[in-house]
């Protein structure tokens, strides 16, 4: 690694391994280097960044030298590398940005007198397309930074509007109607840009006369940096609105953990994005007890939650309003959901984890352990008999075809209530787990019975379980494997039962 004794992070030695196999890497007048090909797919296997920063400077860094210009935040998001995972390291996309000393000497001046300006650009919460929308108007009306007279900004946003279909749904009969136009503008989002809501209280614009004008500090030399670098950033907020899945498209139902950080009560996802990614992210509508509220639906889990508009974090006191003061503290585990209904999320507790989970409805193995409030892991999910806490849960696939001869076992809907099912070779009737199958039911054990046709999809991809209800013991026989019948408490429909038996 002397040849890269320079590169001193895992990108760096990543970038240098690229250029010695297309031959570009400088080297010592008189040097050169000979190499196997699998050795260098190691060593850029092991140069791989592995934090998500690392990862978003590595590519950030290849395309600058790619394209010959730095990506725009646009460029980021739509190559799958979300601008908002650098807040924590460089406090804004923009940030990182001015970190790699590529604004320009406007745009370095713009930025710095006006940081929290576009710190808050980046991360106001959005329940509509409104706040971007208004400043793009602006920005198309070369009028800002300044100020625009409401009738052209009605004018200038109904004309975006057209030109995107995508935010018709969100404008409404408000695009062919200068007067409904109106109103919607000035009770949002004007009313939020004067009011600072979403901006930590601040107001960067103001509203008089019906003139509405931006308060970024600025003097005329810095103008079209600043218009550059608010366009920016109002183009990849607008392009990341309207990438959010319709509620048509929305997972209907959300399962959390009520965890702590910091000493605050968060939710964490059960499953997350990972296998629920049509869960939605950001500033999403939610109701909470008949009150209209929002929350931020980040990558894993929920951290806040808000008045429409408002700094203050209510969910603490929602969580402590559920479970009492010891919310996400140590103890029983504690359990909410967000159910979608209509337009927006209820958000509630659930005591009974296992009324989330749907007869019929289909589940990847990775989402059924939260459904009664477990947490997957491959080592103890990825079988066909899995025993938690009061349950046990049988994942069976029915064609066997591709298996070794010793594990296709006959396991079989032997009738629409009756499923035959044959354990791992190793277990025997007198042994601790076969007891506990008999004797399920008094020993408080439920059965789950999970259930797919074939092990992949036309795709290659794991096909999904689905969910055939709970089962019962009815009789076994054999040792090195078992056999066991068991009754289905809720008999297969027609269509399940046609579906699995042929």
């Amino acid at each position: 690694m002397l040849l890269f004794a320079n590169a001193n992070t895992p990108a760096e030695v990543q970038r240098a391994l690229h250029a010695l196999e297309k031959g570009a890497l400088e080297l010592p007048l008189g040097c050169s280097v000979e190499y196997e090909l699998q050795a260098l797919d190691i060593l850029k296997q092991l140069a791989q960044p592995s934090s998500v920063t690392d990862q978003i400077v590595y590519w950030y860094q290849s395309f600058r030298e790619i394209h010959g210009r730095r990506p725009s935040a646009s460029d980021a998001y739509h190559q799958g590398y979300d601008p908002r995972k650098l807040k924590r390291a460089y406090g804004s996309w923009l940030g990182f940005v001015s970190s790699q000393n590529d604004l320009d000497a406007n745009q370095q001046r713009a930025f710095e007198e006006n940081r929290s300006f576009y710190e808050s650009l980046e991360s106001t919460q959005m329940s509509k397309s409104y706040k971007m929308v208004t400043l793009l108007a602006m920005i198309g009306a070369e009028k800002y930074p300044g100020a625009i007279a409401i009738e052209e900004l009605i004018h200038s946003v109904s004309r975006l509007v057209m030109r995107l279909g995508a935010l018709k749904e969100d404008f409404g009969a408000a695009a062919d109607d200068p007067s409904q136009m109106k109103t919607l503008l000035e009770s949002n989002p004007i009313a939020a840009w004067i009011g600072g809501l979403g901006t930590g209280g601040r107001a960067y614009f103001e509203y008089v006369d019906q003139v509405f004008r931006s308060l970024v500090h600025s003097d005329q030399s810095l103008a079209g940096a600043h218009r550059d670098l608010t366009q920016e950033i109002c183009d990849w907020r607008l392009a990341q609105y309207l990438d959010r899945p319709n509620f048509s498209q929305q997972v209907p139902i959300i399962n959390c953990t009520v965890s702590h950080s910091q000493d605050q009560p968060v939710l964490l996802f059960s499953p997350g994005h990972d296998t629920n990614p049509t869960i939605p992210e950001g500033w999403t509508p939610i109701e909470v007890d008949g009150q209209s509220l929002e929350a931020d639906l980040a990558e894993v889990g929920i951290s806040a939650v808000r008045e429409p508009g408002r700094d203050e974090n209510l969910l603490a006191s929602i969580l402590q309003g559920f479970f009492g003061e010891g919310a996400g503290k140590a103890g029983p585990r504690q359990f909410v959901r967000l159910i979608l209904r209509g337009s927006r999320y209820r958000l509630e507790p659930l005591d009974d984890v296992a009324s989330s989970a749907q007869i019929g409805k289909d589940y990847l193995r990775e989402s059924i352990p939260s459904l009664w409030g477990f947490t997957f892991s491959t080592g103890s999910w990825n079988q066909g008999y899995v025993e938690k806490d009061g349950h046990i849960f049988l994942l069976i696939s029915l064609d066997k075809s591709g298996m070794a001869q010793e594990h296709q076992y006959q396991d079989v809907f032997l009738s629409a209530d009756t499923f035959q099912w044959v354990s791992q070779n190793q277990m025997k009737r007198d042994s601790k787990r076969g007891r506990l199958m008999r004797d399920h039911i008094a020993n408080g054990y439920d059965v789950h019975l999970f259930v797919r046709k074939d092990r992949k999809t036309p795709a290659g991809t794991a096909a999904p379980f689905t969910y055939c209800g709970d089962l019962e013991f009815i009789e076994w026989e054999g040792d090195n494997p078992i056999t066991v019948r068991w009754s289905l408490q809720t008999p297969l429909t027609q269509a399940m039962y046609e579906r699995f038996a042929s």
